[in-house]
């Protein structure tokens, strides 16, 4: 089993990380190596995370699995900061999700709600608080442990 799942592990990084650099060397946009960046940090990630998970349970040292979660967590704290900064931009909360569902979960009808109160600020300060208060958790996580 562990040898499929270091197969499949390869097979991904490997594919996806040829069509990233593919695709920097073709358009060299700041957008493109900023994909083949974060697909190098997860490939990196997941490769320690299959390592610490088929370690031998005798070594004495403790675990680095929470850490390793704590570390391909994080930049999903980048979210809601997006989607603040496209509201700061665009000088308006829609209410329809950009690109993925974040909003859909966090409840669009409540942003609506503050941006009628109060202007398009609130919705854009209410998502970024919550993207650096979940950025802030995942770091505290990460500090507790060593």
């Amino acid at each position: 089993m562990k040898w499929l799942f270091w197969a499949i592990w390869a097979l991904l990084s490997l594919g996806l990380g040829s069509a990233a650099l593919l695709a920097v060397i073709r358009n060299p946009e700041w957008r493109n190596l900023i994909w083949l960046l974060g697909l190098l940090y997860y490939a990196a990630l997941f490769a320690l995370l299959l390592r610490e998970g088929y370690r031998p349970w005798g070594r004495l040292a403790p675990s680095r699995m929470p850490e390793l979660i704590s570390l391909i967590l994080l930049p999903a704290a980048a979210m809601p900061l997006h989607e603040a900064w496209q509201i700061i931009e665009q000088g308006l909360y829609s209410g329809t999700p950009s690109g993925h569902r974040l909003l859909s979960y966090l409840g669009p009808q409540l942003l609506l709600w503050l941006q009628e109160l109060f202007g398009h600020w609130a919705p854009a300060l209410v998502l970024l608080a919550l993207g650096l208060s979940w950025a802030g958790f995942w770091l505290s996580l990460l500090l507790r442990r060593q």
